[in-house]
Formats: C-alpha cells, structure tokens, sequence
C-alpha cells in the first residue's frame, strides 16, 4: 500500500491551530454545535477520528495531556509514531494496551491484562487548558461492512465528544481502570490542566470550532483511506477468477498478535472440487480456466454483501462470512454448492463437496473446516 500522505494532514492540523483565531461574531452565527455523540461505529470510524485527534493534539504544546487505550500492542505499534511526536512536543502522553512495550513510543505505558474490562476499550483523550476532545469506545461484538477488511469493520459502542467537562469525567473513568499502573506524573498533570481550565470561561465556543474543522479532517482522512486501499486491490485479487487471493485474506483479516484475541463470530466455508483435473486432461487447460472463472461468478453471486469469497488454491475456494454461524452457514454452504454444480463446460459439469466452521479468536485457522470438506468428500457429498 502507497504511504499516507502525512504533508497534506500535517497542513488540516495547521487549520486548527487558526480555530481559536476565528472571531466572536462568526462564531455567534453558528448554529448551536452538540458536542456528544453516541452511536454504534465501525473501528475504522474510531481510528479516523482518533487520527484526527492526535494530529490536533501536536498543535497544543506542553499542557496537553494525551491518554490512549489500544487493547492490544498491534494495534498501537501502526500509531506510535504519532505520540513520539506528541511527545517531542512536549505533551504528556500515556499508552494503554495488552502486550510489553516493545516499541518505544515515548511517554507513559499501562500494562493492560487481556481479561479486564480495559483491554476491551478503544480511547483516545485530549485534554488541555484551551480544548479538549476524546473518542471512548467499547467493544460491540459485531461487524460493520467488512469490505474493507474485518478489522476495520468491527464495531463498538461509542462515545465522541468535543466538551470539556465530559473530557475530565472520560479520563476519571480511564483512570480509575488503570489505577496506580497510571504513572503519578500523568495524574498529576491532568490535575494541574484542571485547575488551568477552571479559570476559564469562554471555551465552549471554541471547542465548539475545533469541532467543525476536525471533522474536515476526518472526511479528508477518509477519503485518502479509500484511494489507497483501492490502490491496492489489483494486489489482492486472483486474476484469473476475480476473487481474493491469500495476500488480500491476510489483509482483510488483518493482523493480531497472539491466538488470544477475541472476534466475533465469523463462519468459514471451504469448496474442493471433484475430478476436476479430468476437466483439464479432457478438454485442456484453457477450459479448465473458463471452468474456474464461471465458478468464481457463482460464488460471487451466492453470498452477501460484506462476505470475502477467496481462492484458496488450484481448485480450492474460501468464503468468509462476519456474523454467519452454524445453522446459517450450513444453508449457504449448500446454496454455493448447487450454484456450482450449475456450471458445464464442453460435456464436463463441475462438481463440489464443502466443509465449514465458525472461528472466534484470531489469527483464523482453517483445520476443522478442512477436515469436515474431506469427511464431506469420502461421503460422497
């Protein structure tokens, strides 16, 4: 995948540092802003947003305090460039997530263990004298559209919020979930921001502003998010079928650092198809190919919408379904099944026999859904 552009965020973070320039006039002629948000949101959302918030947070200098929960390492390491330079601009920056602190990202580390209720939560805080805004999330259990990749489609119950007093009640939570892993230092500053804060009056408005020009970062972070990831599906598709191959199954599925992690459910069907090298020594290899390729449509036109249908090999087929469990994906297991029978070619009839299986903790292993295809095949189903 191209890099992000960095230069072009680094110009919207700009833009906020001129919010606290805007005049009172113009900001009386806004409309009231409601500065909280709840809803269910995909992680790609939050991580956006909490993007957006830490590019802001650069502009903020020495009273910024930045906190952060990441539930696991992985998911941090993308990111810890960002707080070195929040911390080489002097804010002070505190990191929670499960797994050692192999990168040095600066700051303060939470060890997080992985069956607290805090390893569940995705958190990104802002909070200093002059604005303040935080993304606090926990884990939903269930997808979004995956077709950007299954991490980025699960979702969680969430909170954003852009005021102040509902800023300090976020990291009080945060706090009280680390307890005394949360370095004195840390409290000691958001405690010290608190009191800077309580001397003023005339925030609001502003955060209010921050607010706005935020969400034009995000929107110009989205937008980016979708070119590059479209750039890179030409990488990730099986030339000959059109579907997934096994470099886009690792990048849909996305990277996690140990079997431990939980994931929602996600059924697993696995196509092998029958005597089809006698398609090939019959008809040749260009038929073998058509044969392949009407396959993958059939696939393709079988399952839902947010479903990964992959190439797993020569005559070996994936599908991937967020949400599907046993007795759903048993049925659609069977539907795949009869639309490949469908397809002839010359005087030969495709044929397949499938096993499946529902995965719950990542990285994905395919082993019961293989052996249930081959007890399928010596059946004769």
């Amino acid at each position: 995948m191209a890099p992000i552009d960095i230069v072009k965020y680094l110009a919207l973070a700009e833009r906020i540092r001129t919010v606290t320039d805007m005049t009172s006039a113009l900001l009386q002629r806004r409309p009231t802003v409601s500065r909280t948000r709840q809803g269910v949101l995909s992680k790609r959302t939050l991580s956006t947003m909490s993007h957006a918030l830490e590019m802001a947070a650069t502009a903020l200098g020495p009273d910024a305090v930045v906190i952060g929960a990441f539930e696991r390492r992985t998911y941090f390491e993308p990111r810890a460039h960002a707080f070195q330079r929040l911390v080489g601009r002097g804010a002070t920056v505190a990191v929670a997530y499960v797994g050692n602190r192999d990168t040095d990202g600066g700051g303060f580390h939470v060890p997080l263990h992985i069956d607290e209720t805090a390893a569940e939560v995705w958190a990104l805080v802002v909070y200093s004298p002059t604005l303040c805004g935080y993304v606090n999330a926990i884990e939903h259990g269930s997808y979004a559209d995956t077709a950007l990749g299954l991490e980025p489609a699960r979702q969680f119950q969430a909170e954003i919020g852009f005021d102040g007093g509902r800023t300090r009640e976020v990291i009080g939570e945060l706090c009280d979930m680390f307890g005394d892993r949360l370095d004195r230092a840390v409290v000691d500053k958001i405690n010290h921001v608190s009191d800077l804060r309580a001397r003023r009056h005339d925030l609001y408005p502003l955060e209010d502003a921050w607010q706005s020009a935020l969400g034009s970062l995000v929107a110009h972070t989205e937008t980016t998010l979708d070119a590059l990831r479209d750039q890179a599906t030409a990488a990730t598709r099986d030339q000959l079928t059109g579907l997934c191959n096994r470099e886009g199954l690792d990048r849909w599925a996305g990277v996690v650092e140990d079997q431990t992690v939980p994931t929602p459910p996600v059924g697993v069907l696995m196509f092998d198809l029958n005597r089809f090298k006698e398609v090939n020594d019959a008809l040749g290899h260009e038929a073998g190919d058509e044969m392949l390729r009407r396959i993958g449509d059939k696939i393709r036109q079988n399952i839902r919408s947010g479903d990964l249908a992959v190439r797993w090999g020569g005559d070996e087929f994936l599908v991937l379904c967020p949400g599907l469990e046993s007795a759903g994906l048993e049925a659609m297991g069977k539907r795949i099944q009869a639309a490949i029978r469908t397809v002839t070619v010359g005087d030969k009839t495709a044929d397949t026999a499938f096993g499946s299986q529902v995965c719950r903790l990542r990285p994905f292993h395919f082993d019961a859904a293989d052996r249930a295809l081959y007890a399928a095949k010596n059946a004769g189903r």
